[in-house]
Parts: structure tokens; sequence; C-alpha cells
């Protein structure tokens, strides 16, 4: 074999495949809520939550006190795709007596006294929540009503997460995921985001996939109290993967910055438990099945899989179509 044939030869072996600074260009391009468009969201918000504050402070009698933000925009965690922005609405203590279609109604009653510039039809109480069809730049926002527990500091009662209100607290969660954030950003976030992507992606092609971006973030923060590091984000991703391989989703997932998790104890065991970091009594993933358990767990083993094949490829378009079926055909390295 000639010099020329054997320098082309580990050339070719040499030849770069997917890096870290791939993945964070993909991701920055493609992936994460633009700065500017995530400022545009909360200067709306600001303005919506001034002229709720003001009807609060003009009717006492309403029993309103103050909204917050919650969900992915809070958390630091939306990617581009965001298609809603999630507000809690929290009530006195005394609304209790309301059911919640009573409440819903009460919440919608409520945005449309306060701001007579949002269209009627454009406010729609749902099942558990009240949608405002395209009001921050073009984006729904999504409430949901709070009743708070009279000194509880907080913590109260949610109508958003299934057919029962659940006692927690939003605000709380934004502090629980501050503390990883604080460990590992700007890397945590960034992971937390680029699975949410594989989630999109995944959900596109079969639409009963559905793990519940909150679910994804406690995972992420499972991994984050247990010693992974997120800066490498495909070593990051492939633990993620491996994790929910692994484990098959059969272990408990529980948090110990606000109870003790030794000390929590079901009648029965739930198919997946990701506990609440803020109530050991609420499962937020009590809503899927044993089926949809395995469904993740395929997928995962799936994205694995593919991760593994990308590192050992010897060439960059090898690597490239792995990193193509985890987060899609706009992944170009």
């Amino acid at each position: 074999m000639s010099l020329t044939s054997i320098f082309s030869l580990i050339k070719g072996r040499r030849e770069p495949k997917i890096s870290n600074a791939d993945i964070a260009r993909f991701a920055e391009e493609v992936v994460n809520l633009k700065h500017e468009a995530a400022a545009d969201y909360l200067h709306q918000i600001s303005l919506l939550d001034a002229q709720l504050y003001l009807f609060a402070i003009r009717n006492p009698d309403q029993g309103f006190l103050h909204t917050e933000l919650h969900g992915s925009l809070a958390h630091g965690t939306a990617t581009k795709s965001i298609s809603k922005i999630d507000i809690a609405f929290y009530f006195k203590p005394n609304m209790s007596t309301l059911t919640e279609a009573e409440l819903l109604d009460h919440v919608a009653n409520c945005i449309a006294s306060a701001c007579p510039h949002i269209e009627p039809s454009q406010i729609e109480p749902n099942e558990h929540t009240v949608l405002i069809e395209g009001f921050i730049s073009g984006q729904n926002v999504e409430v949901m009503p709070v009743i708070l527990e009279a000194g509880a500091q907080g913590l109260g009662y949610h109508f958003a997460f299934g057919a029962m209100p659940i006692f927690t607290s939003t605000a709380l969660h934004c502090q629980f995921l501050q503390k990883r954030k604080q460990r590992h950003d700007p890397h945590f976030s960034q992971v937390v985001r680029l699975v949410k992507w594989w989630v999109l992606e995944r959900t596109l092609l079969d639409g009963e996939f559905g793990l519940g971006s909150f679910a994804a973030e406690l995972i992420a923060a499972h991994l984050a109290d247990h010693g992974v590091k997120f800066a490498n984000y495909a070593a990051a991703l492939e633990q993620f993967f491996s994790y929910i391989a692994k484990s098959e989703l059969a272990e408990r997932i529980a948090f110990a910055d606000y109870y003790r998790p030794s000390k929590v104890v079901f009648a029965e065991r739930n198919p997946i438990e990701i506990l609440d970091p803020v109530n050991e009594m609420n499962n937020i993933a009590a809503c899927y099945d044993d089926f949809q358990r395995m469904h993740f767990v395929a997928a995962a083993e799936e994205a694995l899989e593919a991760l593994g094949e990308a590192r050992s490829a010897t060439t960059r378009e090898a690597a490239l179509e792995c990193w193509q079926s985890v987060l899609g055909p706009s992944f170009q390295g």
C-alpha cells in the first residue's frame, strides 16, 4: 500500500464525527427557544399580570390573589416548539367551596373582566384549565387554578394535573430545578431541552409516545443527583437513555429536598413512580400504564443503540444518520 493510500486511510479514520460543538450548535439553531422570543413572552406576561393584579386589588370579593408563571418557560427548559405558556391563578382558601367547573368559569370571568381587550371567544374553559387562545405573540396561554392552603407557604390545590386536584407548589418546583441548574447549568437545561426534542420527534412518529415534559425534567434531576455530568451532551443523553433502558422505569424516583423518600409508602405500586419533589404523595407519572412504560423503554433502547453506533461510526455521514434517528432530520451536525 502506498504512503498516499495509508495517509488517506488514517485521515478517514480520524474524520471528525459528531462533536459536542456540533450538538450545541444544533441546539442553539434549532432546539432552543430564542432569548428574544422568551423575553417577549415574559414581557407580555408581566403586562397581563399587572392587569390581573389591579383587578385583584379592586375586586377583593372575587377571591383572586395573583398569577405565577410555571412550566417549561419558568423552568428555563422551553424549546422552540413551545405551544403554550403556563400560568397559575392563585385564589384564597375560601374559594374551595366551588366545584372545579365553577372555578374554571370564575377564572374565565376574571380574565374577561380584567382584560377587556381580549376577545371573549379567545377565553375557553377546558376540562381542567382555561385557555386564552393566541394571546401572547400568537401563543396560547393555559391558566391553571390554584386554591391556596391557609398557612401553607405557597402550597395549594392545583387543578390541571388530572381528575383530582393535587397539593403541591409550582414555585417550589422552580426552586427545586434551580438547585440542579446552579450545579450544572447551562448544561443541565440544555440536555433537558435535547431530551424534550427527542420526545417531540418520537411523538411525531408515534402519537402514543407522549413522555411528559415534567417527567423528563425529573428523570434528568434524578440523574444529576446521582453524579451524572451534563457538559458532554452525547454522554449525558446516552446516560439518560441508558437509565430508562436499564431500570425499565420500574424503580421509584423520589427526592429528598422536602421529604424523606425512605418513609414513602403507597398501598399499591404504579407502573411508573416519579414522585413530586414537593409532595411525596403525588406520583406525577400515575397517568402511565405498563404498556406506556415499556413503550418509553423501547424508545430509549433504540436511541441508546443509535448513539452507540454514532460513537463507533467510521464516517461523519454514518454518525449523522444515527443522530438524525434520535433528534430528527433537522439535525445536520
